[in-house]
Parts: C-alpha cells; structure tokens; sequence
C-alpha cells in the first residue's frame, strides 16, 4: 500500500493560515506537483502551519518550533519550505 500524500484541501485548511493567503498570492507561490507529493504526515502539517504563520507575519512562533527540532528535521522543514 502506498504512502498517503497530502492535497490540497489539507495543505489549504482552517488548522493553518494557508486559507487567509488569497487565491492570487496562493497560486503564484505554490506548485501544485510539490504539495501532492509531500506526505501527509504530522511533521508536514506542523511544516505547513509553520509555513503559513511565516507569510502571514507571525515569524516568532516557527523560528522558535523549528529551532527547537534536531538539526536533521530542521533541514527538512527548511527544504520543504523551498
């Protein structure tokens, strides 16, 4: 059985700040392809809500979570991110 990927009606949630971006702004940052591969997973809904908090602003809260995983996830988040 295959792994379970994320799409974007979870990428694009209320548990997250994705939804506030606005469609525009949305669809010029984001690459579809990349969202459904990302696996949905607990670490890539944290990445996400992270990443939302980031472009909406609150750039504390996830430096701070990122900063505290070992070196190894922050480097996932951080690739994820890009």
């Amino acid at each position: 059985m295959g792994e379970i990927v994320m799409n974007i009606e979870e990428f694009v949630s209320e548990e997250n700040h994705m939804c506030n971006l606005g469609d525009d702004l949305f669809y010029k940052i984001f690459e579809f392809g990349a969202i459904y591969d990302l696996p949905n997973n607990e670490l890539n809904k944290k990445i996400i809500y992270w990443l939302s908090q980031y472009l909406v602003g609150n750039l504390r809260e996830p430096l701070d979570s990122i900063s505290e995983l070992n070196i190894f996830d922050q480097f996932h988040v951080y690739e994820t991110w890009f």
